[in-house]
């Protein structure tokens, strides 16, 4: 994916991840805004809110696929269960 990014966008996403790491360290927006040159503080605000937001829908991402996993998992042993009892009630049964 990152192959079909042009040189701006990858700037662009440069300039966020060092906005983010600067608000990391403590650092106000006006001090992000003048160190990877935005403009603005709420530039800088907005660089790192948009950051939070790919992170907070990677998450859900990660989530989501982690809780499929679990109710494969949880459906795999309810069927083994159902197996189990049903040989056992046939073993009966003869």
């Amino acid at each position: 994916m990152l192959s079909q990014l042009s040189p701006r966008t990858l700037h662009a996403l440069e300039r966020e991840c060092e906005a983010v790491r600067l608000r990391i360290q403590g650092k106000s927006f006006l001090a992000i805004a003048d160190a990877p040159d935005y403009r603005h503080r709420a530039s800088a605000w907005r660089a790192v809110r948009r950051a939070k937001i790919v992170r907070l829908i990677e998450l859900a991402r990660l989530v989501r696929r982690l809780e499929r996993v679990e109710a494969t998992r949880h459906l795999a042993a309810t069927e083994r269960r159902s197996h189990t009892l049903l040989a056992a009630k046939g073993g009966r049964s003869r």
